[in-house]
C-alpha cells in the first residue's frame, strides 16, 4: 500500500515540476547558445579590429594611406554584412526560443485540461 502512495506521490511531484523543469533546460539552452555566439561574434569583430588597427600602423607613404583609405569602402561593406547576418542569427534563436516555449506552453495546458477532467 505504501509503495502506491510512494508512486502516486512521486507522479503527481513530477506533474506538478515536470513542466517547470522544462522550462528552465530550455531556458539554460538558450542561454548558452546565445552566449557562445556572442562570444565568438566578440572575438571575431576584436580581431578585425586589432587588423584594421595594423593596416593603418603600416601606413608609411602616400601611397600606402592612399590604398589604405581605398580599402575603406569594402571593410565598412564587410562590417556592415556581418553585423546583418549576426543581428539575423540572434532573431533566429530568439524566435526558436519562443516556438519551443509555446510549444511547452500548449503540452502544460493540455496536461493541466486533463487533469481537471478526470477530476471532474
Amino acid at each position: 500500500m505504501s509503495t502506491d502512495v510512494n508512486k502516486m506521490f512521486e507522479q503527481q511531484l513530477e506533474q506538478l515540476t515536470g513542466p517547470a523543469r522544462k522550462f528552465a533546460e530550455l531556458a539554460l539552452d538558450h542561454a548558452q547558445k546565445v552566449s557562445a555566439f556572442q562570444t565568438e561574434v566578440a572575438r571575431d569583430y576584436i580581431l578585425m579590429g586589432v587588423g584594421y588597427a595594423k593596416e593603418a600602423a603600416a601606413i608609411d607613404s602616400p601611397q600606402s594611406l592612399q590604398k589604405w583609405l581605398g580599402g575603406r569602402g569594402d571593410a565598412v561593406q564587410t562590417v556592415g554584412k556581418r553585423v546583418g547576418d549576426d543581428v539575423q542569427t540572434l532573431l533566429g534563436f530568439g524566435r526558436d526560443y519562443a516556438e519551443q516555449t509555446s510549444k511547452l506552453s500548449r503540452e502544460q495546458i493540455e496536461t493541466v485540461s486533463k487533469a481537471i477532467d478526470r477530476a471532474a
